[in-house]
């Protein structure tokens, strides 16, 4: 599994992370829960028996999106496309968690300490946590929340280091994607996400994305400079992100 430092991205067919005995949904059964993503995750269209992007290159949806799958088969969930058309994608339940309960939230501190549970002061074991990841807090115990900041990670911490504020929440998501279309090497649509996230001088982190802006310029720099090049063949067709609810 591909993750980046922010805990946010996860790229389960390019990596190799799905089995070849998982790429075939056996009898699907109806599903009444709603999901929230906890990485950016590719979907998958399924036809002639297999999982693949068919006609939609790469497609998936960002960290934090609701989802409400209408099908459950073994570990992977299908769920309508809505855009552009009314077909059905598939998605890996590695990469969700039961919405119900749960509070979108984003981290406020730098390098929090995290913990393993609530009754014992054993560490987690894990990269150091930067103000402005998305988070998911599961459960709150005595000022300590059980919160999820990616994947299947789910550390206890200082309820303090999080916010459930909206303004807070919006801009960790926007971090998000900016994180995750970089490291997807999308440095146009990277460029773009970061240059609307920072036209608001309020909003939280604001200034981190400043900070972050001029490099990922500069490997969009590169890249057109490559592009120029009389032989260069370019055979991307881009990322296709659904946003809002699915």
């Amino acid at each position: 599994m591909i993750a980046d430092s922010k805990w946010g991205l996860s790229l389960l067919f390019l990596c190799g992370f799905v089995s070849a005995a998982e790429m075939e949904p056996p009898n699907a059964t109806p599903v009444s829960k709603t999901f929230y993503a906890t990485s950016t995750t590719q979907l998958f269209h399924y036809s002639d028996g297999n999982l693949d992007g068919g006609d939609l290159a790469w497609s998936g949806v960002y960290k934090g999106t609701r989802l409400t799958p209408v099908e459950r088969s073994g570990h992977w969930f299908k769920v309508k496309r809505l855009n552009p058309d009314d077909s059905f994608l598939w998605f890996h339940s590695e990469t969700v968690i039961p919405a119900d309960g749960v509070e979108k939230a984003a981290v406020i501190t730098d390098d929090p300490k995290m913990y393993v549970n609530n009754y014992e002061p054993a560490l987690f074991d894990g990269p150091a946590l930067q103000a402005g990841t998305l988070a998911f807090i599961l459960e709150r115990d005595k000022g300590l929340c059980h919160a999820n900041i990616g994947g299947q990670n789910s550390p206890w911490m200082d309820c303090a280091a999080l916010s459930t504020d909206p303004a807070y929440v919006q801009s960790a998501e926007t971090l998000e994607r900016v994180h995750a279309l970089k490291a997807l090497g999308d440095w146009d649509n990277a460029v773009t996400t970061a240059e609307a996230g920072v036209q608001d001088p309020n909003a939280p982190f604001a200034e981190r994305l400043k900070k972050e802006l001029p490099e990922i310029k500069k490997q969009q720099a590169k890249l057109n400079k490559q592009r120029r090049k009389p032989d260069y063949q370019d055979n991307f067709t881009g990322y296709n992100f659904f946003t809002g609810d699915r």
